[in-house]
């Protein structure tokens, strides 16, 4: 909703605040109708979100897609279930970033023992950083990906897809990736304590499953199942996986001042 200096006059100003009173109170109807608890379901606060992502992504409601995405997070992890082809597909979420964690790693201390021998008259510094997350870029992203799942309930065309909104809400740099490495001027080696959890099911997944058991959990799947905004039936889906690692190379220039004593 815009208004336009050349329209501004009684008449457009007054409509422009009627548009967002009216905006207001049915955002307000709605919020107060999934805040009843019979209405206070996974696939409502969805239908909700997708109703409004696009208008709110413009009016900067970014607060509140990442609430109403926590509160689907958390009715959905309360209601997943422990079948083997969940379990299977945590298992393998849990090693594809356990790996993409060893890679970066890997990667980073190769680039940090070529950095120390690097002489190109240029290079007075470095900052190695690696990152692991998982993103959204379309069908590809996901397993048994369904096109055609949401489109009989969707007021309009193209409605996005709820990881996207997951996605586009998930901040992509330091401290919020599931993973991260920083390499500085030290040597260091790599040790697992850096990339697996000791323990780290039980912070969101049963221990009573013993198909956990003899699996070691990646400090990456514990952030991506604790503090991202992924359910967990979001999670067995994810089947896109980003491992990054940067060089910052860094001169100083300028005239040394000399002290005379």
């Amino acid at each position: 909703m815009r208004i336009k200096l050349w329209q501004l006059n009684t008449q457009a100003v007054n409509g422009y605040f009627d548009k967002i009173d009216s905006f207001n109170q049915t955002l307000k109807e709605q919020l107060l109708s999934i805040s009843e608890p019979q209405n206070k379901t996974p696939e409502n606060i969805e239908q909700l979100l997708k109703n409004h992502y696009y208008s709110w992504c413009k009016q900067d409601k970014n607060e509140l897609i990442r609430v109403l995405l926590e509160k689907r997070k958390y009715l959905l992890n309360k209601s997943f279930e422990y079948t083997p082809e969940n379990i299977e597909n945590l298992l393998r979420v849990n090693r594809i970033l356990s790996e993409g964690a060893e890679k970066v790693l890997s990667q980073a201390q190769k680039l940090h023992k070529t950095m120390q021998t690097l002489n190109d008259g240029f290079t007075q510094d470095f900052e190695i950083d690696g990152t692991v997350r998982v993103s959204y870029n379309g069908n590809e992203s996901l397993i048994d990906f369904n096109p055609n799942f949401d489109k009989d309930k969707a007021p309009f065309p193209n409605p996005p897809h709820i990881m996207e909104i997951i996605d586009s809400a998930t901040p992509t740099r330091f401290p919020q990736d599931l993973f991260s490495c920083h390499y500085d001027d030290r040597d260091r080696e790599i040790d697992d304590d850096d990339i697996y959890c000791e323990d780290g099911w039980r912070f969101t997944l049963r221990r009573d499953c013993p198909e956990f058991q003899g699996n070691r959990c990646s400090w990456a799947f514990h952030n991506l199942a604790d503090h991202s905004l992924y359910a967990l039936q979001d999670i067995v889906r994810i089947n896109d996986f980003w491992n990054e690692v940067t060089v910052i190379y860094q001169n100083f220039d300028g005239d040394k001042l000399i002290v005379e004593k």
